[in-house]
């Protein structure tokens, strides 16, 4: 029952920033913050229908197969490290560093979102899934490259030094925002059974609206918000200015320098550990959180029921973003592997209530029970999130700090994506169930609502989610053990061993001794 919410979702680098002044911001910084707010949540738009609603609307009629191949347009937040570099150095100086790649990109968003209005409802209603992905493949690019220049400009877009660490918070409310909007808020108000119990009446502005259909569909919501990156990106290139950045000349890296940079931290024997550690431990929980919201969908789960559910749970994220930033201090490994056995024990009392779904339908105890788990999971993953954030700063060598978060935190991002396609493909595999009519015939569909809608009777003789999630945990119960000694040492090593300086060192070296040589 697990499921992931915006602190889950691919984010940017923890703020550099532990904390905010308490002066009076400027006015001109006030606006700045307006902007920021926008930029983030243009951003969690196209992220809460990727990770949220669309794989709810596919599940109808796809298969755990296809939604798996869904899940591939999560990649390119995971792989932005790969041209955020190139961001950094090609732009326009009088148009503005920052502007010139998010005027541009967000346009091209907004004009790929209104193409797309136009066809998405057949291609869901069709199966589509290929276009479906490359679609939203390319929102995803689009929005992780806007992520990229929207983060830099974070640094430089406020007038008062003491005004920077709000940064941070613009961040969090705007892609929560965002995410908020196209999962929550959209599947709610595209939900007939939502909006005949609460929007429709005798009264009701939406009471000619056809009663078998939610008020909002999901071509008219694409179309909003491709005309409001459009209006937005418009706005901001005629309306924000961008200060020019001060610096030397020597300070500014070129593109080579900044992959030389990337190289020699991969080369840091600390961090191809912690790579190794955050590419696989993840394993241990995505079967469950990736499929579980899906299989309660399944058994007769409302979806925006399950939806609402991120109302409860997104308090609880800042409750423990707050209280979790004193607690990894000192030791933010040590907290991280707690919240981490957390959340194999909610994955498994998940596995166990979704075993023990109720035949007769879902009561008011299951329904508070599968809330209670939802907001466990928010906990676990939100301590987890925040440890984590804290570890990279302490090991990040702070002459190329930016650099250096970027890339922790991209491989922490690929590590909780590239395994989605592979459980969901391992979940249809195993899976053996088939659809028989009235005539006890056996029909070829691929789903229990095709099988539903022929008016067949659908059996699953063995379900492949259960082999999957357990087979999951208990490579997350192994990684336990293992993670325990390793990022106790981890957390222990002095700063040296994760400084830049010493591959440099290394590598003079190296050289001096080739010369000798020759």
């Amino acid at each position: 029952m697990a499921r992931g919410t915006p602190s889950s979702t691919p984010s940017s680098s923890p703020s550099l920033t532990s904390s905010t002044s308490s002066a009076k911001i400027p006015t001109k910084d006030k606006y700045s913050m307006m902007w920021l707010v926008l930029l983030y949540t243009i951003q969690g738009v196209p992220l809460g229908l990727s990770f949220g609603s669309i794989p709810f609307l596919l599940q109808s009629k796809a298969s755990y197969t296809q939604i798996g191949l869904f899940t591939l347009c999560g990649y390119p937040y995971s792989l932005k490290l790969l041209w955020s570099p190139i961001v950094d150095s090609i732009y326009f100086e009088k148009f503005g560093r920052r502007k010139s790649w998010i005027v541009p990109v967000q346009i091209l968003a907004g004009v790929v979102l209104i193409i797309l209005s136009r066809h998405i409802e057949w291609m869901l209603e069709e199966d589509r899934i290929y276009w479906i992905t490359a679609s939203f493949f390319l929102l995803v690019t689009l929005s992780a490259t806007q992520d990229i220049a929207t983060d830099g400009w974070s640094l430089t877009i406020f007038t008062s030094k003491s005004s920077t660490g709000h940064a941070s918070q613009c961040q969090s409310a705007g892609i929560n925002a965002g995410f908020f909007l196209s999962f929550t808020v959209f599947l709610a108000l595209n939900s007939p059974e939502f909006c005949n119990k609460y929007l429709r009446g005798p009264n009701s502005i939406f009471s000619n609206v056809d009663e078998s259909r939610g008020v909002l569909s999901i071509s008219t919501y694409l179309l909003f918000w491709g005309w409001t990156y459009i209006i937005a990106s418009l706005l901001l290139m005629y309306y924000k200015k961008e200060k020019v950045e001060k610096g030397h000349p020597k300070d500014k890296l070129t593109i080579t320098e900044t992959y030389i940079r990337i190289k020699h931290i991969v080369s840091l024997a600390p961090v191809q550990q912690v790579i190794l550690c955050l590419v696989f431990c993840k394993i241990g929980y995505i079967a469950t959180e990736s499929v579980a919201s899906l299989k309660l969908i399944e058994k007769g789960f409302k979806k925006e029921d399950l939806a609402l559910f991120s109302v409860f749970q997104l308090p609880v994220s800042i409750v423990c973003s707050i209280v979790g930033g004193s607690l990894t201090n000192k030791k933010p490994l040590s907290i991280w592997i707690k919240a981490y056995q957390a959340e194999l024990l909610c994955c498994l009392a998940s596995v166990t209530a979704l075993y023990n779904f109720p035949t007769s339908g879902i009561t008011s105890s299951y329904y508070y029970l599968a809330l209670c788990l939802f907001i466990v999971n928010g906990f676990s993953n939100t301590m987890m999130f925040v440890a984590q954030g804290a570890f990279f700063l302490k090991i990040s060598d702070k002459r190329i700090g930016g650099t250096y978060l970027t890339f922790l935190n991209t491989i922490a991002n690929l590590g909780g994506v590239w395994s989605k396609f592979f459980v969901l493909f391992a979940v249809d595999w195993l899976t053996i169930s088939h659809c028989t009519d009235s005539n006890g015939q056996i029909l070829l569909v691929t789903s229990s609502s095709e099988c539903s809608h022929l008016g067949g009777v659908y059996t699953i003789v063995r379900d492949g989610f259960y082999y999957v999630s357990l087979t999951s945990l208990l490579f997350g119960a192994c990684c336990v053990f293992y993670l325990r000694k390793k990022f106790v040492m981890l957390q222990d090593l002095k700063e040296s061993s994760w400084s830049v300086s010493e591959v440099n060192q290394s590598n003079s070296k190296k050289k001096k001794k080739k010369k000798k040589k020759k």
